[in-house]
């Protein structure tokens, strides 16, 4: 079950779905332009629990913003079972352990009874390891075969969120690694961090628009482009869909003009750092 982004939309689906199973990954600034804050995120995603009697089992991530508050709200309804999942030792599905291999992440894992679980995932899937514990918390709750989770390396990324696409252009291979939908400011650093590591000579970072983050757009940016020169990315292309004229909080941007695009200004910092000035004083003669 996904939601929209606005505030009601999972209580409204909740209703008609009636779920016994609830989880809840995350509280990030995923769709900020249409809440106040980050408490009003936790808030909102807190309704697939909050308002329905049908959840008999919560799964939460210990290492997510507002987990105590949402814990608390857990406290006060009548579910019978709340697994929480993370880092943290005192995690009831507890990630102890992680070692690379080659192509590979092995993972061992604490669960509630105190027994150990190893398992691996691709190293391409690193930011994938909540969603990964908490599949575990789930059949652990459910009563099944934990050794499945091995499969889940197994599993081939979908369309925007890690398909990989292979060409060639003038006899050179080419493999785009497409994690475009719904890029958010966390989203969007997990996975240049996983690249980042690969250190190769040839990566090239097509980096597209954020959308839906409210007044706090431009600065999300800005933090993603000020990152970028911290890594001392090498090859970085700035693309958006946008067009040149915004209206007021459309997707939480308002721009009219090519300077007030996050993009462009970010291109041509990056382009003065790496003192080619004269590439800009080519184009724009």
């Amino acid at each position: 079950m996904s939601d929209d982004g606005l505030s009601g939309e999972i209580k409204r689906l909740v209703k008609v779905l009636q779920p016994q199973t609830a989880i809840i990954l995350n509280v990030e600034n995923v769709h900020l332009g249409n809440f106040k804050s980050l408490k009003e995120i936790a808030l909102a995603k807190s309704e697939i629990f909050t308002s329905t009697k049908s959840i008999e089992n919560l799964i939460i991530n210990r290492n997510s913003n507002f987990y105590k508050l949402l814990y608390i709200l857990f406290k006060k309804s009548k579910i019978s079972t709340c697994l929480d999942i993370g880092k943290v030792k005192s995690s009831k599905v507890y990630l102890k352990k992680e070692t690379n291999i080659t192509n590979v992440i092995k993972y061992q894992v604490i669960l509630p009874d105190a027994s150990k679980l190893d398992f691996s995932l691709r190293k391409n899937q690193k930011n994938l390891i909540f969603n990964a514990l908490a599949i575990i918390a789930c059949f652990y709750m459910l009563g099944l075969n934990l050794k499945l989770i091995n499969q889940f390396k197994n599993v081939p990324f979908t369309e925007g969120r890690g398909e990989i696409l292979k060409s060639k252009y003038k006899g050179n291979k080419l493999e785009l690694h497409d994690h475009s939908y719904n890029a958010s400011p966390v989203s969007m650093r997990d996975t240049i961090d996983i690249f980042n590591k690969f250190k190769n000579k040839h990566l090239v970072y097509v980096i597209g628009d954020m959308n839906e983050l409210g007044n706090k757009s431009k600065k999300f940016h800005m933090d993603l482009i000020k990152y970028l020169i911290l890594i001392k990315a090498k090859k970085v292309i700035f693309v958006s869909s946008s067009p040149q004229i915004r209206y007021p909080d459309c997707y939480g941007i308002d721009m009219s003009k090519m300077n007030q695009f996050v993009a462009f200004r970010g291109l041509i910092r990056l382009i003065k750092l790496d003192k080619k000035e004269k590439l800009l004083k080519d184009i724009y003669n």
